[in-house]
């Protein structure tokens, strides 16, 4: 089972929400704990994934290896994508960074469609 961890600016987005958006938010993620990737979406032009809820989003960052689901950001579909998001403090502690790079001869590990390196 996956564990979800909140990044402090998905808490403020979540803050501003009205409390009946803030449950079914919850109540998605909470199904998402057994297979994440079974819900959420591989975002297109940026790194991350992102989870459908009605009119809502959430973009959040999934770690198999750690079984961690990082939530980024969370808001209406009309301006979620607006911003970019950063890369969690988890997976930079995790010595491991997004690369795209097919040549690349280091410790390589691929999560859906994702390819990370070991930092050196």
């Amino acid at each position: 089972m996956y564990k979800i961890i909140f990044e402090k600016r998905a808490l403020k987005d979540l803050q501003k929400l009205e409390h009946y958006i803030k449950e079914r938010i919850w109540n998605k993620l909470q199904d998402c704990k057994e297979d994440p990737f079974g819900f959420f979406e591989k975002l297109v032009e940026t790194d991350g994934f992102k989870l459908r809820i009605g009119d809502w989003r959430v973009i959040a960052d999934i770690i198999g290896h750690k079984e961690t689901i990082i939530v980024l950001k969370s808001g209406h579909r009309k301006n979620i994508y607006d911003q970019k998001h950063d890369v969690p403090p988890l997976l930079k502690s995790s010595g491991l960074k997004r690369h795209s790079c097919f040549g690349c001869s280091r410790n390589r590990h691929t999560l859906k469609g994702v390819v990370f390196c070991q930092v050196p």
